[in-house]
């Protein structure tokens, strides 16, 4: 079967504060009005590639090459330098993935519960992994898995374990550069054996696959940073569901209902904001992956002499 076609794409340039948008050059970003945003690199951003993928969500794998794209019921992969579709997957109750930052591998959640997956075609490596949280790290060769008890680690080649991190139960998990692995627990955002602390309880976390950081996303909608020995605080957009950091824990990308925001990683400040976008990824050379129901860009930032 032919993969679907592309879609017809305007590659005019538009502000940091832009929205997605169909013209008579066909989908396109174009500006959004005023408002305090810093812009670089992102000064001037336009699309490069669009496709028609529908979905709710959005993690980069493969450097950037790939991305896992998800909406209720199935999970695609999709090349980013034309924004083609690969494979899908459609086990009953398909509703999320992750994928390996730096690898062809990730993790795929349906009904019953997580598995490890080869990209791009999604087939099982590792299945029955439970409700988790889990975690992949940057090169795809270790799995994280929570348990009553802590975070047991394991190979994705077989499953077979690899190390186990005590310390109790966990709200999230991630594992980043040079095999750190990071916990939270209640508020609290650390490496392995953090103790929990009261606050808006963490629901998401994401690890950078070329620092030491990690990204949180609260309850509360707020995000904390971590790295280096210090934790930073500050609040992200409302609506926000998902987050994503950058390889040198630089930036930190949200998305939600309210589209999609790049911040900068250190105090919160806006970088780049899509509004129409409900799904988002950051990829190499400061482009992003955004989507939605209308399916899925890549865009990139625009040189000032283009």
């Amino acid at each position: 079967m032919a993969p679907p076609p592309a879609l017809r794409i305007d590659r005019a340039a538009a502000p940091a504060r832009s929205r997605v948008g169909l013209g008579p050059g066909g989908l396109r970003l174009e500006p959004a009005g005023s408002g305090d945003v810093d812009g670089s690199p992102w000064d001037r951003v336009a699309l490069v590639a669009a496709g028609p993928v529908p979905c709710q969500g959005l993690d980069a794998a493969q450097g950037g090459a790939l991305v896992v794209a998800w909406a209720p019921g199935v999970v695609r992969s999709v090349r980013t330098s034309d924004a083609g579709q690969l494979f899908d997957r459609r086990p009953p109750g398909a509703d999320r993935a992750m994928g390996a930052a730096d690898a062809n591998a990730g993790l795929l959640h349906a009904g019953d519960g997580w598995r490890a997956v080869v990209l791009p075609s999604l087939g099982d490596r590792v299945a029955a992994l439970g409700e988790g949280p889990v975690a992949i790290s940057p090169d795809g060769l270790t799995l994280a898995v929570a348990d009553p008890g802590g975070v047991s680690l394991a190979r994705l080649a077989d499953g077979s374990p690899v190390a186990a991190h005590g310390g109790g139960p966990v709200d999230a998990v991630a594992l980043g550069a040079d095999d750190a692995v990071w916990v939270a627990r209640g508020a609290a955002v650390g490496p392995a054996g953090t103790e929990p602390a009261d606050g808006s309880r963490v629901v998401m976390l994401r690890a950078a696959a070329a620092a030491d950081a990690a990204a949180a996303l609260h309850e509360d909608g707020g995000v904390t940073v971590c790295g280096g020995g210090t934790a930073e605080r500050w609040q992200g957009p409302a609506g926000t569901d998902h987050i994503a950091v950058s390889p040198d824990g630089a930036w930190v990308l949200l998305a939600g209902t309210g589209g999609v925001t790049v911040h900068r990683a250190a105090d919160g400040a806006v970088a780049l904001e899509v509004v129409g976008a409900r799904a988002g990824a950051l990829l190499a050379d400061h482009r992003i992956a955004i989507g939605g129901e209308w399916g899925l860009a890549v865009a990139g930032p625009v040189a000032d002499d283009a």
